[in-house]
């Protein structure tokens, strides 16, 4: 049976993913005795809940951190530095931007950070048609 972390385990499992994430490499010499330090005597299912919990804290911040650029055709790097750069300006954290053809798109580019998605691409406009064109039957 699956172990549920009680609200102060998940607040520690998120500050030490913030801590992770934001000390970079420089982490690595204090993560891995402050983790130890927390499951140390702990029963395997308390360790592997953490550690899942733990886990699932860092790929949403590591999400955060990074601007993910789908595009349909050919894209210019300088255009994309200048979204990175305005999209950061909103952003508690710097992105670095990744870009990831996706011919579905048809035209256009959808812009992700973390969970939220900015969709300029032809197929997203032709979905937001097709639904207002539904709504109005």
């Amino acid at each position: 049976m699956a172990e549920t972390l009680n609200p102060t385990a998940r607040r520690l499992a998120k500050r030490l993913a913030l801590f992770a994430l934001d000390a970079g490499e420089t982490a690595e010499a204090e993560f891995g005795p402050a983790l130890e330090r927390v499951l140390r005597g702990r029963p395997v299912t308390f360790r592997r809940a953490f550690l899942v919990y733990l886990r699932r804290c860092l790929v949403r911040g590591l999400r955060e951190r990074e601007l993910l650029v789908e595009h349909a055709g050919p894209v210019d790097a300088a255009e994309v530095e200048t979204l990175r750069t305005k999209l950061e300006a909103t952003s508690p954290h710097s992105l670095s931007a990744r870009l990831q053809p996706n011919d579905d798109l048809l035209g256009g580019l959808r812009l992700s950070i973390g969970d939220i998605v900015y969709d300029a691409s032809v197929a997203g406009r032709l979905r937001a048609l097709e639904a207002a064109t539904a709504a109005s039957l």
